[in-house]
């Protein structure tokens, strides 16, 4: 599951930006 979390950091970090 390390995907997921990488690609939902992905998009956290895209949003906060």
């Amino acid at each position: 599951m390390d995907g997921a979390e990488q690609l939902g950091s992905y998009q956290y970090s895209a949003t906060v930006q």
